[in-house]
């Protein structure tokens, strides 16, 4: 008798058997939780550590059915914000799994995304994760970790740093206008990051890694599971001393020679979450969780910019909810969630610095060496309650949902405080058809302080038959200008130029149209997906010149930008991904993406220009192969070694103002040696090279990077875990 187990499905939870223990292949599958014995829960332990070792297995397979079933099995939740495994989702998920995290061996979680789906595009800055997915940026693309919103910067930029890779499950991406169940942050598409979940009575865990450029990492987790209480206890550590591509700088138009400024600075950063769990019974839970990041990041100070102060990051947050299981018939939950982000400037030496109040008159505050200056403090409290309710032919899905936000910036907006609410209802019905057509039809009602009410529906269509899967969805999204946007009066320098940024509360809101058609095949060993789409956003928000005031003159500022609504963005492409499993030691894969987005600004002298979209880029490619040796005995422990070659191409990234950034070619090749000393405890160690041809980019800086690599770079880890079932 064969047990399976699938990778991505939680099995046990302390005390109850999860609802998605057995796979299930009708397309809405009911969910329950049993109360167990004694004996029933050393079943269930024993069952879990079968399905520990099928998960090791997964990664070599012992035919080709295992994969299959592998495949198949995984759970997703993002696409409908309900459980279902890959095979019987309604809603086209991608999935990046543990397997392909831990062939890639990303430093960030930037790494994994970018390595293994060509949609996304990263441009690394001292404020964050510059994200694009197809065509569109940070503030359209909503970030989960566990199916709740990322709290970053509020102009868009989130820094995925803050996540250990060590922590990842697996990453699952919805593209495309997902508004009417996720709301305003994602017209462009949902990125969940699912974390792991510790099941055992007992887990400790520590993963260390060090790499060029003293680049060291250390995750540590320590997990705590009773019968109806568990804990899980995560701390983990990023450091860096930054490299320098060039010594060559674009400054005030022209090139500065000796520059000291540094292609990537120095930082560390320093993660630490909590997370209680407690199980009332087979029906009620509650949860409680909290987590605080902080980051330091230094520049050098000498020619050209004579950079005055160092960069620090807190960010704090805290959640609770409570689960109801209402036997066969519903599920409900109620969560709470607040985030607080502050920003400092920590100065170096004596600073004067100036800015103009709202009345015309200038103020000078003056900073000393070793002062810290607030420059943002963001918070937001949310609310969300979701039930979703098993019926014969259906699953309806229904929720509310209120955000509140608020934003101090001393000398960055014109009053102490402002801020900002929006509340939401929403109902999403996944509606079977026979046994192959399901319609996935959703609307979200939103209320805006400033903008009133809208409303955003989807629709999406799927037709099954045989191991083809046949889609189609239409969207619409809804999204308000952010206070930063609203409210935001600040100058600083960019590509060397005192610039002076306004805020306009004049704006409207911005609303898009996505249509998009799919074809998807699984087979037992090969697996194809095609999907296109049409994304167009109306009043999309942008910085434009605006002419400048008699005092800037004076004041030698550059330019006067202002956030305004221009005309219409429209991205449009083509995604492509195939994968084959030769036998159960060789798999290849590889992803292309076509992109082409453009829309309609206003240039400097106001005129109406047509162009592409600052930093968009036409074609994109991602492969991968990966070898998992055949496991041995090595001094009577199971060793099992491997080997991974991962590569992303892509052509030139354009940009309106500086020029394009060169396209660019980049391999990474990771070894793995695994070894198992009992059924309690592992040790796998990594060694590998980071881009292999050594490319890098060394024009000047200033000017626009495709990517900031230093090029060839090595590194070696090494990670144990401890169960004790």
């Amino acid at each position: 008798m064969c047990i399976f187990v699938s990778e991505k499905s939680q099995i046990v939870t302390r005390g109850k058997v999860a609802r998605s223990m057995s796979i299930v292949p009708a397309p809405f599958r009911k969910e329950n939780g049993y109360a167990m014995n004694r004996k029933s829960l050393r079943i269930a332990w024993v069952s879990i550590f079968m399905g520990f070792g099928a998960l090791l297995q997964a990664q070599q397979p012992d035919t080709t059915n295992v994969a299959k079933q592998i495949s198949l099995d995984e759970v997703v939740v993002t696409g409908t914000g309900t459980r279902h495994t890959v095979g019987t989702a309604p809603v086209r998920t991608e999935v990046i799994t543990r397997a392909q995290i831990e062939a890639l061996q990303g430093r960030t979680a930037e790494d994994i995304l970018s390595m293994l789906s060509p949609a996304f595009d990263f441009s690394p800055s001292e404020m964050g994760s510059g994200i694009t997915l197809n065509g569109f940026g940070n503030k359209y693309i909503l970030i989960l970790v566990d199916g709740k919103r990322l709290h970053g910067d509020m102009g868009g930029q989130n820094d995925l740093g803050k996540i250990p890779t060590e922590s990842i499950r697996r990453i699952e991406i919805v593209k495309g206008a997902s508004s009417s169940l996720y709301g305003s942050d994602a017209m462009a598409g949902v990125i969940n990051i699912i974390t792991n979940r510790n099941t055992a009575p007992l887990r400790v865990g520590n993963s260390s890694r060090v790499g060029s450029y003293a680049d060291v990492q250390q995750f540590n987790l320590l997990g705590l599971t009773g019968s109806r209480l568990s804990s899980e206890t995560s701390l983990s550590f990023r450091h860096s001393d930054g490299w320098k591509n060039t010594d060559q700088e674009w400054f005030k138009r022209k090139v500065i020679d000796n520059s000291v400024t540094k292609t990537a600075n120095r930082y560390y950063n320093l993660t630490l979450s909590e997370r209680l769990e407690y199980d009332f019974n087979a029906r009620w839970t509650v949860y409680a969780s909290a987590e605080g990041y902080g980051k330091e990041m230094r520049r050098p100070m000498g020619e050209p910019q004579w950079s005055n102060y160092d960069m620090r990051y807190r960010t704090y947050g805290a959640r609770t909810g409570v689960r109801f299981t209402q036997g066969e018939k519903a599920v409900h939950t109620l969560d709470f969630s607040y985030d607080l982000n502050n920003y400092y400037h920590l100065f170096k030496v004596f600073t004067e610095e100036e800015y103009v109040q709202e009345d015309g008159t200038l103020i000078h505050p003056v900073y000393n060496d070793g002062d810290v200056a607030l420059q943002n403090k963001q918070q937001r409290f949310t609310a969300q309650y979701k039930s979703v309710f098993d019926l014969p032919d259906n699953r309806l899905s229904v929720g509310a949902e209120y955000m509140q936000d608020w934003l101090n910036a001393p000398f960055r907006i014109r009053t102490p405080m402002v801020s900002a609410f929006t509340a939401a209802v929403y109902a999403q019905d996944e509606w079977s058809i026979g046994k192959q057509f399901f319609l996935t039809p959703g609307l979200r009602v939103v209320h805006h302080k400033e903008f009133g009410w809208d409303f955003s529906p989807k629709v999406t269509a799927l037709y099954r038959m045989g191991g083809w899967s046949f889609g189609g969805t239409f969207s619409q999204g809804f999204k308000a200008p952010g206070l930063k946007e609203l409210y935001y009066h600040y100058e600083r320098y960019m590509a060397a130029k005192l610039r002076v940024y306004m805020g306009n509360r004049n704006l409207k809101p911005e609303h898009s149209n996505y249509f998009s058609l799919s074809a998807d095949f699984k087979g037992r060993q090969f697996k194809f997906s095609v999907g296109a789409y049409y994304n167009a956003i109306r009043n999309m928000i942008v910085l434009v010149e605006v002419p400048r005031e008699k005092l800037d003159y004076a004041r030698g500022i550059d330019k006067r930008m202002q956030y305004m609504n221009m005309e219409e963005a429209v991205s449009r492409g083509v995604d492509v991904e195939a994968s084959y499993r030769f036998n159960r030691h060789w798999s290849v894969g590889g992803a292309y993406s076509f992109l082409y987005a453009d829309g309609y600004f206003i240039n400097e002298d106001n005129e109406r220009v047509h162009h592409l979209l600052d930093g968009s880029v036409m074609h994109r490619g991602t492969c991968r192969l990966i070898w998992t040796g055949k496991e041995m005995d090595v001094l009577g422990r199971s060793y099992t070694p491997g080997a991974s070659l991962f590569g992303r191409i892509q052509s030139k990234k354009y940009s309106y103002n500086y020029g394009d950034a060169d396209g660019f070619m980049i391999w990474r090749m990771d070894t793995s040696h695994r070894l198992r000393h009992s059924k309690t405890f592992d040790l796998t160690a990594h060694a590998g090279i980071d881009n292999l041809l050594d490319y890098k980019e060394t024009k000047p800086y200033g000017l626009p990077y495709a990517t900031t690599t230093p090029g060839r770079t090595f590194y070696v880890s090494v990670a144990f875990n401890f169960n004790r079932w």
